[in-house]
């Protein structure tokens, strides 16, 4: 039995990354992968089992790399506004999503092993409880008034879902973030009769979305 190398793994990634970015999904080939990586094809299938599975763990790989710059960003502020907080989450996790648009499309279509699909659903898990943390956080500060935010952490991966893999056309990531954030912005802000905020969240006058995340179309921003 072969013994298999996490350097040899690598460097079929590595070179996988390079063409999926300089070429359309269909038109890149195993053969391809294996010559830019200096190894033989039957190797890579050492590795991965098909191209759809070096696919997607290339793409879990930058989405743990994703993670785990999000979760230093904010580890490192602390103090950031949550609302500066979960504007930099959803407009991460939309690039992402826009720079591989395969990616929703596969996990829908292709057939994961069980180890595989555990590894993803806990780092989707991951960004769920990333975005309920600033929730709660803006809450306690008396910025948001969300009643669930354990559902509104789930309902912001589902909302980049739909508009990516049912929007048709590709979206443009900004209109895509900044629409979503002023989704969010009618759901969170503080508005008159608001029962779910605790006592630090009486009568804090709070910015709109419109100010931290830009104009609204036909709004016209002034120094």
């Amino acid at each position: 039995m072969q013994t298999l190398s996490e350097e040899k793994r690598q460097k079929i990634l590595a070179a996988a990354g390079e063409l999926f970015a300089s070429r359309p999904f269909h038109k890149v080939l195993l053969s391809d992968v294996a010559a830019a990586a200096g190894v033989g094809k039957g190797t890579v299938y050492v590795y991965f089992k098909s191209k759809e599975d070096l696919y997607l763990a290339l793409l879990y790989q930058a989405f743990e790399n994703v993670m785990d710059q999000l979760q230093q960003l904010l580890d490192v502020a602390e103090l950031r506004p949550p609302r500066e907080a979960l504007e930099i989450v959803v407009r991460a996790s939309v690039d992402y999503s826009c720079r591989h648009p395969h990616l929703l499309e596969l996990m829908r279509s292709v057939q994961i092993e069980a180890d595989c699909s555990a590894q993803w659903r806990q780092k989707r898990e991951e960004l769920i409880e990333l975005i309920e943390a600033i929730l709660h956080r803006g809450i306690e500060l008396g910025q948001f008034c969300d009643p669930h935010p354990d559902l509104t952490a789930r309902f912001v991966p589902a909302l980049i879902r739909s508009a990516l893999l049912d929007g048709g056309a590709p979206q443009d990531p900004q209109v895509v973030s900044g629409h979503i954030l002023r989704f969010l912005e009618g759901a969170l802000l503080i508005h008159q009769g608001c029962e779910a905020a605790g006592p630090a969240m009486s009568g804090a006058a709070v910015p709109t979305f419109a100010v931290e995340f830009g104009s609204r179309p036909g709004e016209t921003q002034h120094g």
